[in-house]
């Protein structure tokens, strides 16, 4: 985990010659058995080993099913290991609300990387606010061998608070009242940037408060590819209570019981690449 302090203001044979032979053979039953069968042979079985040794089917390690409402889709992201490095020229295979999904990797996805999370989206406009989903998901490398398989569920919410560009400090924080969980924020980091010690780019502040105590895990993930946004949350104006800042890693994520009577402000940084879309769920 990176360091990284939070300001609210900023805010790796040779060499011998050829004797002549000759072989005197007689009629008397004599044979000449040519290559050595067996030495043949187990130089194929040792180069079929060794082949085999090098072809591995890909793990499929993390799967998570999180809601866009902003464009009615349902986000996907996975994380995937492949010893041999053929995942790219599979497929990703998704079940989904009774449907099926084959997507190409990585032709088909929004953000592919063979060893970290890769992330694609699904139309959801088919499916209904309240629902619960259920998704099953497995992969095929380029030579057809199959990953483990991996399940989850997402209940649709239905509706999500929009993030606008009017909370970008402390004293602007955009103020979403009392929210009930679980809930979806989606915004916007414009500008990701930073000069070692602070951020210089985008930073949006929200306010929120919660009816009842609560465990809440906060879960952070964006669409600008190779960028690395950050979570921060504080109590009361000031406090940091809590803060995850894993480089491009995504999610970023922590869990914390939220109280009533406390104001909570999360802060999400854009620390360096491009800007782009995020989701916060709070769940």
């Amino acid at each position: 985990m990176r360091a990284r302090p939070f300001v609210l203001l900023g805010l790796l044979l040779a060499g011998c010659g050829t004797i002549g032979l000759e072989l005197v053979s007689t009629d008397t039953g004599g044979f000449d058995p040519g290559p050595n069968p067996d030495t043949r042979d187990d130089t194929d079985a040792d180069t079929d080993d060794s082949e085999s040794q090098q072809e591995s089917a890909p793990e499929l390690t993390d799967f998570q099913l999180s809601e866009r409402t902003a464009d009615n889709t349902v986000h996907v992201s996975y994380d995937a290991f492949d010893l041999d490095g053929d995942l790219a020229g599979g497929t990703a295979d998704l079940t989904l609300g009774g449907q099926n999904y084959t997507i190409d990797v990585p032709g088909d996805l929004d953000d592919y990387s063979p060893t970290g999370t890769s992330r694609f989206h699904v139309d959801g406009s088919h499916l209904e606010p309240g629902d619960t989903i259920n998704g099953v998901m497995y992969l095929l490398d380029a030579a057809g061998h199959r990953s483990g398989t991996l399940t989850d569920s997402l209940t649709l919410e239905g509706s999500a608070y929009s993030i606008t560009e009017s909370g970008d400090t402390e004293t602007s924080a955009q103020s979403l009242g009392v929210i009930s969980l679980p809930a979806t924020l989606e915004g916007n980091i414009y500008r990701a940037a930073n000069d070692g010690y602070a951020y210089t780019g985008d930073m949006d502040w929200i306010e929120l408060r919660v009816a009842s105590s609560t465990p809440a895990t906060f879960s952070l993930t964006w669409d600008a590819t190779g960028s690395d946004y950050d979570l921060h949350l504080l109590v009361n104006g000031n406090t940091e209570a809590q803060s995850v800042s894993d480089g491009g890693t995504q999610p970023e994520s922590f869990t914390r019981t939220l109280q009533p009577g406390t104001t909570y402000v999360v802060v999400v940084g854009g620390w360096t690449g491009s800007g782009g879309d995020y989701v916060l769920t709070i769940n």
